[in-house]
């Protein structure tokens, strides 16, 4: 399935304000696709507040249910479709990697245990074209490489503050983005830092990668 990078939150559909944990939630992730048709495709959003991840009409914007709720799920950030066709989500207060069925929702494994690599707080995901699995590991400033099939640890590739963001670029740069230090990183595919190619105020809180069509 194709995979559209986007951050949204979600508002309560009477009123059309931002809710929180009483109401809708706040979304924080990337979307993904999947199932992409000609005319339709269904986005799945996570839902951090109250451990869901929701179905989306990617044309009329309809939510259509719930994917997946509670469980194992506690507080997940980010989504990703795995390379066998499985949705994976990074359970931000679990400090794990959870594997489902994409279509069905069903759980399929735990496929980074807890604290592997000192994973902490894990927020963003990305494929590497090496076939490893990036996750950013906020609480302990690290981007930590998983086998992408098996969940097992490769190790640490980069270390920074408060990383956020991630998203590779054609030539198997990754670009990660430091929420602690407000700065856009770029990096090539040995972990060596290329550039720094954008600084926000700080205070600016930063969360989430994606590319545009152009």
């Amino acid at each position: 399935g194709a995979q559209r990078g986007v951050r949204v939150r979600l508002t309560d559909q009477a009123t059309m304000t931002p809710t929180g944990t009483t109401g809708v939630g706040e979304i924080e992730d990337y979307a993904v696709t999947i199932n992409p048709g000609p005319d339709c495709y269904q986005v799945l959003a996570a839902n951090y507040n109250v451990n869901t991840v929701m179905k989306i009409d990617g044309v009329t914007g309809t939510v259509n249910g719930t994917l997946i709720t509670g469980g194992s799920l506690a507080n997940p950030s980010e989504l990703i479709l795995g390379p066998d066709g499985n949705l994976l989500v990074s359970n931000y207060t679990a400090n794990n990697i959870l594997k489902y069925n994409a279509l069905t929702g069903a759980l399929v494994s735990t496929m980074v245990s807890a604290g592997s690599g000192g994973l902490s707080e894990a927020q963003a995901l990305a494929l590497g074209s090496d076939g490893y699995l990036y996750v950013a590991s906020a609480a302990s400033g690290s981007v930590i490489r998983y086998n992408a099939s098996s969940g097992a640890l490769v190790g640490t590739f980069v270390s920074i503050s408060g990383p956020s963001g991630l998203a590779f670029d054609t030539t198997g740069n990754l670009y990660v983005l430091s929420n602690a230090n407000t700065r856009l990183n770029k990096y090539n595919s040995s972990g060596a830092l290329v550039s720094t190619v954008y600084t926000w105020a700080a205070g600016t809180s930063l969360h989430g990668l994606a590319w545009g069509p152009d």
